[in-house]
């Protein structure tokens, strides 16, 4: 009812409020009926009607607000029709995006590395949409929709898909730097924007991605040194038991009338006695306790440091880049 323009405007309006009421009352019980509505609610965001398009936000706002996490499997559909609001003419319905928008914002940081869908209807739509249902949010599902956005033109678009980075860059479980190489080419467009607001966003992006590429650069070195240590120890340390083996002498039994008289017959050589100087080092050398299992954050994470280096090579007419460019070669050497 309410996403058809051929009805009248109180009746859409009027069903948009219902719905808002309805899925406050419902609480969470609404991702069960999730799938029904949010389609045609998000086609009520392009409607010429400006009232339409701001009750339509603030129906969804109530929506995610009680369902949490469950509106996460939307998230795809719901980032792009906000990307849309985000320039819109109309003032109210901007502040009205901005609203879901912020709370959207708040989900996926708290829940979007760990969540797992609940509801029947909103894991069969997971499973629908993502070949790894595991989870309700899924980063290899939404870079494709960022690559493709990433070249839009609008500086009210712009600052929209750089605040959203900046948030999925914020949560290290997602680990968003792996996909930098999809949509640096088109961030890198947005230092000549003549937005003043835009540059300086996109420059404080570049600027946390390129911390961080040090950061794990130097905990993969080091972890790397910390193996390879590690490995040399080990070796060392056969090659000494192997030596030892060498020099060991052969064992002789005396009998009983080689025996000394104050040694009693069948009296077992101790435990201490029988230890060899070799056996002593080989104690000293081997540590009691080893450090198994140790995570340091970043050793997993993969960086495509050749597609970022040709990203940047391409982008060398512009001076802006050219400036980060540099600072990946005083960095990493390249």
């Amino acid at each position: 009812m309410f996403s058809n323009p051929s009805n009248p405007l109180q009746a859409r309006n009027g069903g948009l409020i219902g719905l808002a009421g309805t899925a406050i009352a419902l609480g969470v019980d609404v991702a069960s009926y999730m799938e029904k509505f949010i389609n045609p609610l998000l086609v009520c965001f392009t409607d010429p009607e400006n009232r339409v398009r701001y009750f339509s936000a603030e129906c969804l706002y109530n929506i995610a607000k009680v369902s949490k996490g469950e509106i996460l499997v939307y998230f795809n559909e719901i980032f792009d029709a906000l990307s849309k609001l985000a320039a819109d003419s109309e003032l109210s319905v901007k502040n009205g995006a901005e609203l879901l928008d912020r709370l959207l914002k708040d989900i996926v940081a708290e829940t979007a590395s760990v969540y797992v869908p609940q509801f029947p209807e909103t894991e069969k739509a997971d499973r629908e949409q993502m070949k790894n249902p595991q989870k309700a949010f899924s980063l290899a599902h939404f870079i494709p929709l960022l690559k493709d956005r990433i070249y839009v033109l609008s500086p009210f678009t712009r600052s929209y898909l750089v605040s959203w980075i900046t948030v999925l860059d914020s949560v290290p479980e997602l680990e968003l730097i792996s996909y930098l190489p999809e949509f640096l080419d088109g961030l890198l467009k947005y230092l000549s924007d003549p937005t003043e607001d835009v540059r300086i966003a996109t420059e404080n992006l570049l600027a946390e991605f390129l911390r961080e590429i040090r950061e794990i650069t130097m905990v993969q070195r080091y972890h790397e040194d910390q193996l390879k240590a590690k490995r040399e120890a080990e070796s060392e340390l056969q090659t000494r038991r192997g030596d030892g083996d060498k020099e060991k002498l052969p064992d002789i039994t005396m009998t009983t009338s080689e025996r000394a008289t104050f040694i009693p017959e069948h009296d077992d050589l101790s435990d201490d006695e029988s230890t060899t100087p070799v056996d002593e080092k080989e104690k000293e050398v081997e540590p009691d306790d080893r450090e198994r299992g140790t995570w340091f954050p970043g050793i997993g994470v993969r960086i495509d440091y050749a597609s970022i280096v040709e990203i940047l090579i391409q982008q060398l007419d512009d001076q802006p880049e050219r400036m980060y460019f540099d600072h990946i070669i005083q960095l990493y050497g390249y």
